[in-house]
């Protein structure tokens, strides 16, 4: 349990969505690097922030080299402390995360637990999580297209699941510390 910092010390753009956690091609990092080209020529003025650890050192150098002149679109945070992170996150629209694979997907549940909607694919367990048209949308895994006009939903504010429109997920209870300690307890038979 971290609380974010009240001050972030770094310029963000003014509206953004984010990337964070691992980025590497297992968290759909590579997927949403393609669909990125797709959003910029529709809206050149859409922004995102990356934050995290590269899986493959340099990774973020060849997204870049295939943004072009689009690449200073994306703020590169590198990996930055949680509290920090979670400041961050919180002044996002939406957080994007396209995970492959995935058995629990803490960057989801992290978004989720601050009110951010999320972006993510149809599997990967990101479906046991986000309610579609009520706190994110799903994509089909791979589909760029998909991601690239879903992005572009939320950039024109036109998600029926953004600001009031969010519904945080009733699994989420499940997440608190004291119901999933007392579960665990009950589980290995401690309290009847």
């Amino acid at each position: 349990e971290v609380a974010p910092v009240s001050t972030i010390p770094m310029a963000l753009p003014p509206r953004f969505l984010i990337h964070f956690g691992s980025i590497g091609a297992v968290k759909g990092s590579d997927w949403l690097a393609e669909a990125l080209p797709i959003v910029w020529e529709s809206a050149p003025e859409f922004a995102m922030v990356w934050a995290g650890r590269e899986r493959i050192s340099g990774e973020m150098d060849r997204y870049r080299a295939s943004w072009g002149r689009s690449a200073s679109n994306v703020v590169w945070l590198s990996a930055i402390a949680k509290p920090l992170m979670y400041a961050v996150l919180k002044c996002a629209e939406a957080a994007v995360l396209p995970s492959r694979v995935d058995n629990l997907p803490n960057t989801v549940i992290e978004s989720l637990q601050l009110g951010v909607p999320v972006i993510g694919s149809a599997g990967a367990s990101i479906d046991e999580l986000v309610e579609s048209d009520r706190s994110g949308d799903l994509v089909p895994i791979g589909d760029t297209c998909a991601l690239a006009q879903t992005m572009l939903r939320v950039w024109r504010r036109q998600a029926p699941w953004q600001g009031a429109g969010f519904v945080a997920p009733s699994v989420l209870a499940e997440f608190a510390p004291e119901v999933a300690a007392g579960n665990l307890i009950r589980l290995a038979g401690f309290v009847a």
